[in-house]
């Protein structure tokens, strides 16, 4: 049987017991509805023609995939394990409180997990799939990092508003999707969402600039 190409099919993984995620390969056609029993739980597929995979687990969450695509980051990775299918990388990163992004090689097979958004890192690439979470879902370990004074960062702001606090510009930056770090303006009240915190770029891209008030997301289930 052919593979399926994961961009044409919508899946939805429902865990009926509190069990750990397991991963596992399968094969299925399309407009197919299977129940697999595995270790206790009961796995409902039900597969038809669109554009994002779905993987609902108890919390029902959504990860998205982009085919194709890989990304160029000099940031270590959070974990990373062997698996053959798009669907059990998935679900790895689903198990893994901090992670936000995963990526699937198809050709050597490995499963690369990430505590960070990758938005604006992302780089076309044969054979890779980017997997991202549920941005609400797996954001709920990240914390702020403590505030750097007179610092910023070039060029990687995806959000500005107006607001009356640093603390306020984090809380609205903090539900703003693949944002990974803060810049506040106190003299204008301006907030900066930025998609990339200083230890995803070169420290040449992270110069001084007074009166701005920097920080960035860690994840504090590490």
């Amino acid at each position: 049987m052919p593979k399926i190409d994961l961009q044409q099919v919508h899946i939805k993984l429902q865990l009926k017991k509190r069990t750990p995620v397991t991963c596992m390969e399968f094969q299925v056609p399309l407009h197919a509805n299977i129940m697999i029993s595995l270790r206790g739980s009961v796995i409902t597929l039900l597969v038809s023609f669109f554009n994002v995979t779905e993987c609902l687990t108890m919390t029902s969450e959504v990860v998205t995939l982009h085919r194709g695509r890989g990304i160029s980051l000099n940031y270590s990775a959070q974990a990373s394990d062997i698996t053959d299918s798009v669907l059990a990388c998935s679900c790895m990163c689903i198990s893994k409180p901090c992670c936000l992004t995963a990526i699937f090689d198809e050709f050597n097979s490995t499963c690369v997990m990430y505590d960070v958004g990758v938005h604006r890192h992302e780089v076309d690439k044969e054979d890779s799939v980017i997997i991202q979470r549920q941005w609400d879902q797996g954001i709920v370990h990240h914390r702020w990092a403590d505030p750097i004074p007179n610092k910023r960062i070039q060029g990687r702001n995806t959000f500005t508003v107006t607001t009356p606090s640093f603390a306020q510009c984090q809380e609205i930056c903090f539900w703003n999707p693949y944002t990974n770090a803060v810049e506040y303006k106190a003299s204008k009240n301006e907030c900066r969402c930025q998609s990339s915190s200083h230890l995803m770029i070169s420290p040449v891209e992270f110069d001084d600039q007074d009166g701005v008030m920097y920080s960035h997301l860690f994840c504090a289930a590490h």
